[in-house]
């Protein structure tokens, strides 16, 4: 699974999801894509562990670690 976004928005613009179960988490990024802070609402969701879904909360602390995303996606109110 891997999470893309956009650096200076920090807008979820799309994931790239392989393996037998991918539909199950296709489908979770598609929601959160409709709304308007997908990333945080994907950090802010609860997983099942160990579960295939789990590995969406992976990826997303992967992409924020990666490039210094970690505040905007998970501190609790956004930066004003």
């Amino acid at each position: 699974m891997r999470l893309i976004a956009d650096l200076d928005s920090g807008k979820l613009l799309g994931a790239e999801i392989v393996g037998s179960q991918a539909g199950d988490s296709i489908e979770l990024v598609a929601q959160a894509m409709s709304s308007g802070d997908a990333l945080r609402s994907l950090a802010a969701a609860s997983y099942n562990h160990p579960a295939r879904g789990e590995e969406i909360l992976n990826a997303v602390e992967t992409l924020a670690s990666k490039w210094g995303m970690s505040g905007a996606i998970f501190d609790r109110e956004p930066d004003a």
